[in-house]
């Protein structure tokens, strides 16, 4: 567009607040003094960041083959989004209503994502491997 902001008394770097996150903003300078407003420099494209959210996920215990579903401890910061539980291969472990369970025997992997927003990247996925035992 072409709206100014007065921004007094400044200095470099030039930080400008209240714009949207992972938005792309062209920017123009100029020096205003007591006879005007100068000539504009050229429009520089900039896009600001996201914010950024990051998941812990505690390391499981391995299991047994009819052993109780166990809990699993996850947690976020940032956003507060929901964090998505997946297990690899599933006919090793799955997720039954948020707890691990135990399938077959082998190695399983258990991957925790968390999808960004408008304000928020999406989080980098955390792995944990556990052996499921017979």
């Amino acid at each position: 567009g072409s709206t100014w902001t007065d921004l007094p008394g400044l200095t470099s770097p030039v930080t400008i607040t209240g714009l949207g996150y992972g938005v792309t903003y062209s920017v123009k300078v100029r020096a205003v003094n007591s006879r005007g407003p100068g000539t504009p420099s050229a429009a520089k494209s900039a896009t600001t960041t996201k914010l950024t959210q990051t998941i812990s996920f505690t390391q499981p215990a391995n299991m047994k083959v009819g052993q109780a579903d166990q809990a699993l401890t996850v947690s976020t910061s940032g956003a507060g989004l929901t964090v998505s539980l997946t297990t690899s291969p599933t006919s090793v472990c799955t997720i039954v209503a948020g707890k691990l369970h135990a399938v077959g025997k082998g190695t399983c992997s258990i991957t925790a994502t968390q999808t960004g927003n408008a304000s928020y990247a999406a989080a980098t996925a955390v792995t944990k491997k556990i052996t499921i035992t017979l």
